[in-house]
């Protein structure tokens, strides 16, 4: 099963590595478990003082959750487990701990590591669908998914990815299904990462290529993607994927990256908008990220990599209530043949400036520049479907392996494939001694809360 490793930033065909790395001199774990981007957020008087995930379940379909761990002992509830195994999804079982991680991101409470999730309140449903590659993986991503919706999950975190080069969009039809029972029966809002090949093969990776699914890149400091975030037409938004901290199986805070933090940011904004307005739709929630979106592309647009643009939390919470039938592209697409904005490859906003200030496309990069990007995607992807067919596989996993290298400062990581052979060599990147300060942000107004959710500090 392909995962977002916690850094594992991937190398090759199919899956996502998020990366585990040494946290550079720059990155030191900031005290009372502050990320980066919680000062551009303004967690404390524009999030968290109006919701905290409270009354939402974030299910997490990936390597299981460490309940032990202290930080996230309150968040994480009884699950399932999909690996043939006769447990709840209350243990990680992946030695890097890449489903803790995530959830951490989501919902840890400020505990041992002072880490604290952005909806603190929120809880956990871990779902272990494996750590190992099959023939049967869609299939039980499927029934992971279908299980997820059954059991009361309002969010469905994903920070995983496959590859099915065969299947229409890329995406199994038994897992289109799934996700498509959940959304109409369940209104459940799905979320997938996108993939960490944007700097080397691309592929298109499933869960992130089904229709209705939030597909998610990476950004960087400066709000702009990532080098390793996927270059693709189902990328529909993006939110912080480096320098990110987490927590390990052991509880340990580390520096990761990659489209699966991302991915978690993502899901967890969706469990503080849902908590904030339990009235409103999926649609309508993601509808709220939609519409307040920043860095964005000309408008009728998807940029290969960030999508419609960059999540601002803080503002989605502020945003004035969409109607019950918004339209929505994520949403509009669910039994489309393909996907609905037009790819684009050219600048983007001014950081920092919402969607509705968005620059207009020059003439070099609307026309020309955008055909070239076409076609380049539709290259790789014939590429990469050759070299599936050469290797005689349909799916393909990573895992990874922390090794010294002068590139990175403390550590890097190989990223094997199901066979053990190293495929990341290429794609291994230099952590910067120094980055630019995130953008200041724009001040926001609170919203009317649904229900009061405690404190600003948030103590479960």
């Amino acid at each position: 099963m392909g995962h977002g490793w916690a850094r594992p930033v991937a190398g090759a065909i199919g899956a996502l590595c998020a990366v585990m790395v040494g946290a550079p001199a720059y990155a030191e774990p900031p005290s009372g478990g502050r990320q980066w981007f919680y000062d551009l957020w303004e967690v404390e008087s524009a999030i968290w003082a109006h919701a905290q995930g409270d009354g939402v379940t974030v299910a997490v379909l990936d390597s299981g959750v460490q309940a032990d761990v202290p930080d996230l002992a309150e968040a994480v509830l009884p699950g399932a487990d999909f690996t043939g195994e006769t447990r709840d999804g209350r243990e990680d079982s992946d030695p890097d701990g890449h489903g803790t991680a995530m959830a951490s991101i989501i919902a840890a409470a400020e505990g041992g590591a002072e880490l604290t999730g952005l909806a603190p309140q929120a809880r956990i449903l871990p779902v272990n669908i494996g750590i190992y590659s099959s023939e049967d993986e869609a299939q039980v991503l499927a029934e992971a998914i279908r299980w997820a919706g059954d059991n009361g999950a309002d969010v469905i975190s994903m920070s995983i990815g496959m590859v099915d080069s065969t299947a229409p969009n890329g995406c199994p039809t038994v897992v289109q299904d799934a996700v498509t029972y959940v959304i109409e029966e369940h209104d459940t809002v799905v979320v997938a990462a996108t993939g960490n090949e944007g700097a080397d093969v691309n592929v298109v990776n499933y869960p992130a290529s089904c229709r209705g699914v939030v597909g998610v890149g990476a950004v960087n400091e400066n709000l702009r993607p990532s080098y390793f975030s996927q270059r693709r037409p189902y990328v529909d938004l993006a939110a912080p994927g480096e320098s990110v901290f987490a927590l390990n199986r052991d509880g340990e805070l580390e520096l990761i990256e990659g489209t699966s933090p991302a991915t978690a940011l993502v899901s967890a904004s969706v469990a503080l908008l849902r908590s904030a307005y339990p009235e409103e739709s999926g649609r309508q929630v993601v509808s709220r990220l939609l519409r307040t979106l920043v860095n964005t592309p000309p408008p009728g647009q998807r940029h290969i990599s960030v999508g419609f643009g960059v999540i601002d939390p803080a503002a989605a919470l502020a945003t004035d209530s969409p109607p019950a039938d918004v339209s929505n592209p994520i949403y509009d697409e669910i039994g489309a043949a393909v996907w609905g904005a037009q790819p684009y490859d050219g600048p983007l906003s001014t950081p920092g400036t919402s969607t509705q200030a968005s620059t207009e496309p020059s003439a070099a990069t609307d026309g020309t520049n955008r055909g070239w990007a076409v076609a380049a995607i539709a290259a790789m992807t014939v590429l990469a479907a050759a070299v599936l067919s050469v290797m005689g596989m349909r799916y393909m996993r990573f895992r990874s392996a922390p090794k010294q290298d002068s590139r990175h400062n403390g550590a890097a990581v190989a990223v094997k494939n199901r066979y053990g052979s190293d495929t990341c060599a290429g794609a291994i990147h230099p952590v910067e001694e120094q980055r630019n300060s995130p953008p200041s942000s724009t001040p926001k107004t609170p919203p009317t809360p649904a229900s009061s959710p405690g404190t600003t500090s948030p103590p479960r």
